[in-house]
């Protein structure tokens, strides 16, 4: 690990996630895919030197600097909020729930629009698909085009942004 703490300190000021990964516990992968992107031996010395001649190699690295900000962000959103590690579960028992009530409420609708129903049942109707409307179907309009998923949406924007302005020093 000490071996590639001057390559390190080298990226760090260009690339701090590179850095950062570098004096972590998987530095000599992190190590190997450095000399691999930018064709030099897998030796920290190697990688330094090859940087210090041609300073457009930094360039190679930017993209290594994104994925690795990208999964330490993932990383951290897991371990801070419990949710999303079984979020694709959540997500996809929401999606399911509002695709059944939303068949549900429209088989209702056709059922007593085209069907003939008991005349002594005709205000049971009509007040079963006023509460089909105004609540059933207003609530998933409104979850995934309105009010209830713009604040999602938010909240995850200042989710990110309160991690990023963390890592900034």
């Amino acid at each position: 690990m000490k071996r590639w703490i001057p390559l390190a300190q080298f990226i760090a000021p260009t690339y701090p996630a590179i850095g950062r990964a570098l004096l972590g516990p998987a530095n000599s992968l992190i190590g190997q895919v450095l000399a691999n992107t930018l064709g030099t031996e897998d030796n920290p010395e190697a990688i330094q030197h090859a940087l210090a001649a041609d300073p457009e190699l930094f360039n190679k690295l930017e993209n290594m600097e994104l994925e690795i900000h990208q999964a330490e962000m993932i990383r951290n959103l897991k371990t801070n909020n419990p949710m999303l590690t079984n979020g694709l579960k959540a997500l996809s028992f929401t999606y399911w729930f509002a695709a059944a009530w939303s068949i549900f409420a429209m088989s209702y609708m056709i059922g007593i629009t085209f069907f003939q129903i008991n005349p002594d049942s005709v205000r049971f109707a009509d007040t079963t698909l006023g509460f089909i409307l105004g609540t059933i179907i207003s609530t998933v309009i409104q979850f995934f085009f309105g009010t209830t998923h713009s604040t999602e949406e938010r909240k995850k924007v200042e989710t990110i942004r309160a991690m990023t302005d963390e890592r900034e020093p």
